[in-house]
């Protein structure tokens, strides 16, 4: 079956563009507009990975992060970041502790996208202790 990707990003325009390219690249892929919606849909679909947004209102990037690898359910699922937030090195190796596969800034190439999500689902599991 396809990987699932689920997109979050509170720009309804950004996550329609990048939806519509990961079905053309052969992914299912579903939307989320910030962290809260995300956990709703994540838990539904099980996605196999998440591209996920910094910056959003009510649950923004760095909280959903938090939240689901304390999820046993949820921390399985590969995360690619994708923000538009200026990028500080403590902010990427942040990410990157918290398991985020990949650490892109937009504006990002939808091939380079592709190939982050790619390698990420790529990885063997690397659940937290």
């Amino acid at each position: 079956s396809k990987p699932f990707v689920l997109v979050v990003d509170d720009e309804p325009d950004l996550v329609e563009i990048l939806t519509a390219f990961l079905q053309e690249r052969g992914f299912a892929a579903s939307g989320a507009a910030n962290g809260a919606e995300a956990m709703d849909v994540a838990r539904a679909v099980q996605p196999d990975a998440i591209l996920l947004d910094l910056d959003m209102p009510q649950m923004n990037g760095w909280e959903f992060l938090y939240r689901m690898k304390a999820d046993a359910e949820l921390r399985h699922a590969r995360v690619v970041i994708l923000t538009g937030k200026d990028q500080s090195p403590a902010d990427r190796q942040e990410g990157l502790r918290l398991g985020a596969s990949e650490y892109l800034l937009k504006p990002c190439l939808p091939d380079d996208i592709a190939r982050a999500i790619h390698a990420a689902l790529e990885q063997p599991r690397r659940d937290l202790p």
